[in-house]
Formats: C-alpha cells, structure tokens, sequence
C-alpha cells in the first residue's frame, strides 16, 4: 500500500503535582546527588499545593509523514528508543519510525522503567526546566505506554 501525506492527531496527558514532602525528597536528591540547586520549583510546587492543585496537564501534538512504505511519527519531547521499538511491535510495522524533538524540544519523556529509576532525567530536571513547560513533574507513569498505544492507533 502506498501511503503518502501528513497528519497530526493531539493527545492531552497528565502528571501529579508531588506532596511538598516528595518534592523536598527530590530537590535534596538533586543537590546531594547532582548539584542542583532548587531555583524556585519548591515554591511553585507549595502554591499549587495550597490551590489544591494535585495534577496538571499538557496538550501534545503528535505529527505523522508518510510517503511509500515509510512513516515517521513526532513529538515535541526526547524520546527513549523504547517508545519506537514498541511502536514498531504494535504496529507490525518496520517501516514505521517514532522520533523525538519533532516541533519542539520539551523535555525528557521517560519509559515506565525509567520513571521507576527515577534520578536527573526523570525528576531531578524538574527543578530547572518547570519555568518553560509550567508542568513541576515528570508525566505519569502509565503515560508512556497510553502514547504509545495512541501512536500506533492514530498511525496513517
């Protein structure tokens, strides 16, 4: 079948606002462990605390170009390889490429494993890089695998 186009699809996904416990855990981490300094991601994560404020959330555009065999899919954030493999999987589809900083360079979007590793990339980052995305945390956990799925069930 010959594919040839562009499309893009949005999906909305979501990330807890941490306790200010959790936060004060992370920011100690990230200066003990790696030398950030908390630059006012504290602060912001007690405000919204105190709005009871307990998720926020993110549009994203997913992009898709197709042209023969071929597809190649984006998103605005780094993506691990995982994303692609499994995208690749679901989709029975070696033709079919996930890529990364597509329209935009966000942030770090780690696998589930990742995220239960945790450390710079996944929350420690956090602490410089909330003032341009006004999200204090990483997204959840499940959203990795709920993009993926939707990649591949929105694929032209």
């Amino acid at each position: 079948m010959l594919r040839l186009g562009f499309s893009q699809v949005d999906i909305t996904l979501s990330s807890d606002v941490p306790s200010n416990e959790e936060a004060q855990r992370i920011a100690k981490e990230a200066l003990e462990l790696c030398g950030i300094a908390d630059t006012g991601w504290l602060a912001k994560v007690e405000r919204l605390n105190r709005e009871g404020i307990r998720e926020q959330h993110e549009d994203v555009e997913i992009q898709y170009w197709s042209l023969g065999e071929v597809t190649m899919c984006g998103g605005p954030y780094e993506f691990m390889v995982g994303f692609a493999l499994e995208a690749v999987r679901l989709l029975d589809d070696e033709y079919f490429y996930v890529n990364g900083y597509t329209n935009g360079c966000l942030l770090y979007f780690p696998t589930e494993e990742e995220f239960d590793y945790g450390g710079y990339e996944v929350f420690w980052s956090m602490l410089i890089y909330y003032v341009y995305i006004e999200r204090v945390y990483p997204f959840r956990r499940d959203e990795a695998s709920r993009l993926i799925r939707f990649i591949g069930d929105n694929a032209v």
